[in-house]
């Protein structure tokens, strides 16, 4: 995979240029399950920063409809998306740890609800099922075990060990080669409730969950017999987020008083993933992540917000998976895109009774 970015762009313009109605997220455009953007300060011995990369085109996007969320229905959506992700250490000679791209195609087939009125809400209930595929890779293409250099074959395991090192099996976290391919099959449940006088949302509650296969192939990215009994040829990710709406009114963003917002919001999200179908005698292995942030939702579109979070289990930054990197973290959060929960009911209208008709004249004598 070269030129990522460029690839991405050509494709966008490609698609401007003609009938094809791929594009980015507009700011007030609903999505359901896009990655935001994240800039983070680990607060660990040996970290500097972090950061997550988010890029997505929206191929097609059937939840851009305002009638589906008044009537419900179902909805196909389809995106293209280049997730990134880097991380520097104060380490001598390796400031910058290897990148994770991750190019992933998605079709999404979601289903909305509305439900009520209930007493003063109003709810929407969307659900939907994602099929995923994605290449998964760090860029590099050195030897996969450490201190070896790697040989004249096509195999990442195919190392010789340096001279006076002694042998050993840990992975090259440094430059070592890290690809596989995978397929994935997911589920979405969103629960949003609204206020009914004024159609303001007041809390949301997301579940999601994706069961994801490595398969065997021997085709280029694909990952390794070596390297998949000790990453897993399956895992399965989790999330769970709440939302709570604490402000409905024009304001100046809170801390960025630059800006304008709408809303405040309070979120409370952890995610994580288990990985499975590893070699005889090791055992499957976890990670998750627990967040705490405050999120305006700015009056031109978009959301961004502070956060505080809490890394625990193995490390998810691609050959590094078998260290382990429990840390606290400080940083901001972007997404540029419009949400779901946005999107508000149109409070109900009282109609009033049609007029009655008016008496007929008596005949004049």
């Amino acid at each position: 995979m070269r030129h990522p970015l460029v690839v991405a762009a050509a494709c966008a313009a490609a698609c401007s240029l003609s009938a094809c109605p791929a594009h980015f997220p507009r700011v007030d455009e609903p999505t359901l399950g896009l990655e935001p953007a994240t800039f983070a300060l680990p607060l660990a011995r040996g970290q500097l920063l972090e950061g997550h990369g988010a890029f997505h085109l929206l191929l097609q996007n059937g939840l851009d409809d305002p009638r589906l969320w008044e009537e419900g229905g179902l909805a196909v959506s389809t995106s293209a998306s280049l997730l990134l992700a880097a991380r520097m250490v104060d380490e001598p000679s390796v400031p910058i740890l290897p990148l994770s791209w991750i190019p992933r195609v998605r079709a999404q087939l979601a289903g909305v609800a509305p439900v009520g009125p209930a007493g003063e809400r109003l709810h929407r209930l969307v659900g939907g099922l994602e099929l995923t595929a994605a290449h998964y890779s760090n860029g590099q293409r050195g030897c996969a075990i450490a201190d070896s250099y790697r040989g004249a074959g096509p195999s990442d395991f195919d190392c010789t060990l340096l001279p006076g090192r002694a042998p050993t099996t840990e992975l090259n976290v440094v430059d070592g080669s890290f690809s596989l391919n995978e397929v994935a099959l997911g589920a979405l449940l969103r629960w949003t409730t609204f206020t009914a006088a004024d159609g303001e949302p007041r809390t949301t509650l997301t579940v999601a969950g994706e069961a994801a296969w490595n398969p065997p192939c021997r085709f280029a990215g694909c990952i390794e017999d070596p390297l998949a009994e000790r990453y897993g040829r399956s895992a399965f990710r989790w999330r769970a987020v709440g939302e709570l709406f604490v402000l409905h009114r024009r304001h100046r963003a809170i801390p960025l008083n630059r800006r304008f917002a709408e809303e405040e919001v309070v979120r409370l999200s952890a995610f994580g993933a288990v990985h499975a179908g590893l070699g005889p005698g090791r055992a499957p292995f976890a990670d998750a992540t627990f967040q705490l942030a405050w999120l305006s939702h700015f009056e031109r579109g978009g959301q961004g917000g502070w956060f505080v979070g809490y890394h625990l289990g193995r490390d998810d930054l691609n050959m590094r998976f078998e260290r382990r990197f429990d840390a606290w973290t400080v940083g901001y959060t972007v997404d540029l895109g419009g949400a779901t929960e946005h999107l508000r009911p149109r409070p109900a209208v009282a109609r009033e009774p049609p007029p009655a008709p008016a008496a007929p004249l008596a005949p004049a004598p």
